[in-house]
């Protein structure tokens, strides 16, 4: 990631508490140059977030100040800001801090579903949304046949979900449609900086999420069977087939330091995985089976207790809404 800013000193009437920004900008020159090194380690988030906050609020006071205006393309004056601009270019998918606060709407069904992961992101993020929930009743509990979506259907035949294939969830930023579910999820883990960063890392968290799909078609393979042997199925998958595959899994989790799968700091793929295998109300009807699967993966065990007791996680789930699925 590249950040480049300048931070005046000398500017005629900036505050004193501003003074010391030159030297800040030196911080930010060293700090680019390590991270354009190839192999020099993880980002450190904290040093950046840090510079980046006192940036901002140097920024805020440019933009109170008629004396001061940023705008055309990046420059470095001596003496007044006339020019000034800051740029913020992203080479990785680390999702810096936006200098610009983004308007967020998803728009689902009154349900979980495809969707949770996406709340979640934003759970994790403490990023406010519009979150929209479409009505979903049954005629009949359970069967699709007798389902009624109102608003949904509205949507649909209005062309708003035009650009999702007529389909839920569809994100919406800054007024630009964005839709299928996994795509959604890259770009929301890359808006909040939980993609890794670099973008290695990036893949790795993808090929992470990737076994996911692989085990979900596993486990539909395994269900679909004759009535009568689904049972003898079920049980073989929770107690040999799904903790083989969180076992394989394991074995692909990046060398770091822990306790989350990749880059050493939540991921996209740590609330894929806390999704999958012990979430509540997560993908699997049998919750203890699923949390079985990872008790012999210490890595794979340590990222989902991490994720689980993030406080933001744990206060959106203990308040989101009880649904049917």
């Amino acid at each position: 990631m590249l950040l480049e800013v300048y931070l005046a000193s000398a500017t005629p009437g900036a505050p004193a508490q501003y003074a010391g920004y030159q030297a800040d900008y030196k911080t930010y020159e060293d700090y680019k140059k390590e991270m354009e090194s190839a192999g020099k380690g993880a980002m450190n988030y904290t040093a950046f977030t840090k510079a980046y906050e006192k940036y901002q609020q140097f920024m805020d006071y440019l933009h109170k100040e008629e004396s001061f205006h940023a705008s055309s393309l990046f420059s470095a004056p001596t003496g007044d800001l006339t020019g000034f601009q800051a740029s913020c270019s992203m080479d990785c998918f680390c999702g810096s801090p936006p200098a610009v606060m983004k308007s967020y709407k998803l728009v689902y069904f009154d349900a979980r579903g495809v969707a949770e992961t996406c709340r979640l992101l934003f759970a994790a993020a403490k990023q406010p949304y519009e979150d929209v929930r479409l009505s979903l009743t049954f005629g009949k509990p359970g069967d699709f046949s007798t389902i009624s979506r109102p608003e949904f259907d509205d949507m649909k035949a209005k062309g708003d979900l035009d650009v999702s294939l007529g389909k839920v969830p569809l994100l919406e930023v800054d007024g630009k449609k964005i839709g299928q579910s996994k795509a959604i999820e890259r770009y929301l883990a890359a808006d909040f900086g939980m993609m890794g960063g670099s973008s290695v890392e990036a893949a790795q968290v993808d090929m992470l999420g990737e076994t996911i799909r692989d085990i979900k078609e596993a486990y539909q393979k395994a269900k679909d069977v004759k009535e009568e042997e689904k049972a003898a199925a079920l049980e073989k998958w929770f107690k040999e087939d799904l903790p083989d595959w969180v076992k394989k899994a394991e074995k692909s989790i990046p060398p770091g330091s822990g306790p989350f799968l990749v880059g050493g700091k939540i991921s996209l793929a740590d609330l894929q995985w806390y999704m999958l295998l012990l979430s509540p109300n997560g993908f699997f009807d049998n919750t203890e089976g699923a949390k079985a699967s990872f008790q012999d993966c210490p890595k794979m065990k340590a990222a989902l207790l991490a994720v689980d007791t993030a406080p933001q996680l744990q206060e959106y789930i203990a308040k989101r809404k009880n649904t049917m699925f």
